[in-house]
């Protein structure tokens, strides 16, 4: 591009493409007939908006698609073909992106679960209780209060074991 970092500076041997990546609900679809390392016989991919150009790795919405033009000519249907890989092949890239995301949130949630788990295991007794049981057991001894029950350990006991799944949640992180 030969240094141009802005539209109204650029003279154009190339063909020039002027998309809005900000549009995510566009899925923007370039056919080239002589892709060289997936830009092709362009290289002026622009930014609307900014008038700068883009890299065409970190644009989401933006396929570069061979095209044969025979082929083309052969089959009436060529570009619809072509446009439907294009979408799977997205399809299928967002898919991946979606579970590495997933997977680094699963990894992040599990350095919290070990910091969590030395801090209980390190912390005063009355921090961990303040952490891990009164959480928990102050809404059974309100709900005794405000209920009154003939024999409120066994209320206390059928309130904690309602609320079960959290205090597992809790007892995993305190091993």
């Amino acid at each position: 591009m030969h240094g141009a970092n802005n539209i109204n500076d650029k003279v154009f041997a190339s063909k020039l493409f002027i998309i809005d990546p900000s549009d995510l609900k566009t899925h923007h679809i370039i056919f080239d007939t002589a892709p060289k390392n997936g830009l092709g016989s362009f290289n002026c991919i622009w930014d609307i908006i900014s008038k700068k150009a883009l890299d065409t790795n970190s644009v989401n919405n933006l396929s570069v698609c061979s095209a044969d033009l025979i082929q083309a000519v052969i089959d009436s249907d060529y570009f619809i073909k072509q446009v439907a890989k294009c979408q799977e092949e997205k399809v299928k890239s967002n898919d991946t992106k979606i579970a590495e995301e997933a997977h680094m949130v699963n990894e992040r949630k599990k350095e919290e679960d070990n910091v969590e788990r030395e801090f209980l295991k390190s912390c005063s007794p009355s921090e961990y209780l303040k952490r891990t049981v009164f959480p928990h057991l102050i809404p059974g001894l309100s709900a005794i209060d405000k209920e009154r029950p003939n024999d409120p350990l066994a209320f206390l006991a059928l309130h904690l074991l309602e609320h079960k799944e959290t205090i597992n949640e809790i007892h995993e992180l305190t091993r």
